[in-house]
């Protein structure tokens, strides 16, 4: 009898680490370690390149993605945002890497880096993107070969043509407060989401009429792969989320966020955005409503 589980409507958005042992040499197939630095004080977030983790070691033949240098727009005021097309057709081409070629992503650290460099590639256009099940650190754990010696390969002509609605900025959020059609989401943990803790920029509090669903309970906590579809069915279910008409996921900075939109799309939810400004944009205007249960 056919089985009623729920499983992955896009199982092509993750490969594990078996079948990219095998596909290493494949020359269709570029590996991208998307790593960033995180050092978090009791006052602030601080991010810096991940380019030393990844001269320490990384899987062989990956190329190093640098999501501050070369992958955010330059002078924001705001950590991450989304670069123009140009800008990321630019460090895409200086990569060597072309539009035709399929892409695994890894972060040596948090997995919400790689998620978020996948939903900037599905923001400009590229849909042959996979996420390496359970990272850099299941692959280390199952003793496979690291790389210290850098990839280098003879620059391309990648091009980039962003799709409206993948991000979103603040007028869009402003006008989902409220709307039946449009669901708000947080991706940060619960403290912050109730305000018990601050979400960014010492600041407490939510989006008016946040759902929640914290990034980092979507993985194994054994072996940091995604969880099983029927757990994450059950996760949406619990978060009221499986008849969402449209979704805006947000967290601090627009990174936590692409991990709930990247299980969203994983399991064929079709109409997610990620708020690119996050709550650090949304608290840089103290005229914007919050919603905290902590006082």
């Amino acid at each position: 009898m056919p089985s009623n589980e729920p499983t992955y409507a896009r199982p092509d958005y993750l490969v594990d680490t078996a079948w990219l042992a095998d596909h290493l040499d494949d020359p269709d197939v570029w590996v991208i370690d998307c790593t960033v630095d995180l050092t978090v004080t009791p006052d602030q977030y601080i991010s810096t390149s991940g380019r030393a983790t990844y001269d320490k070691g990384h899987i062989p033949g990956a190329l190093f993605a640098d999501l501050i240098e070369r992958f955010s727009a330059p002078g924001s005021r705001f950590n991450f945002t989304l670069p123009s097309a140009e800008r990321f057709a630019e460090g895409m081409s200086a990569l060597g890497l072309r539009n035709e070629q399929r892409f695994v992503l890894y972060s040596t650290t948090t997995y919400t880096w790689a998620t978020r460099f996948f939903w900037m590639l599905r923001a400009f256009g590229h849909d042959r993107t996979a996420l390496l099940n359970g990272g850099c650190k299941k692959w280390q754990s199952e003793g496979r070969p690291i790389a210290t010696s850098a990839t280098s390969v003879a620059r391309s002509n990648f091009v980039a043509t962003l799709k409206r609605g993948v991000f979103v900025g603040t007028s869009e959020v402003e006008a989902a407060i409220g709307s039946a059609d449009t669901t708000i989401l947080c991706a940060l943990g619960r403290p912050q989401f109730t305000g018990e803790k601050p979400s960014y920029r010492n600041q407490h509090g939510r989006i008016p009429g946040a759902k929640h669903l914290a990034a980092i309970s979507l993985l194994d906590p054994e072996d940091g792969t995604l969880l099983p579809a029927d757990e994450l069915h059950e996760k949406l279910d619990k978060a009221m989320l499986l008849d969402a008409k449209r979704i805006i996921a947000y967290c601090g900075s627009g990174i936590a966020a692409t991990g709930d939109a990247f299980a969203l799309a994983v399991l064929g939810a079709a109409n997610v955005a990620v708020y690119d400004g996050s709550m650090q944009e949304w608290f840089d205007d103290p005229s914007r409503p919050v919603e905290r249960d902590v006082l």
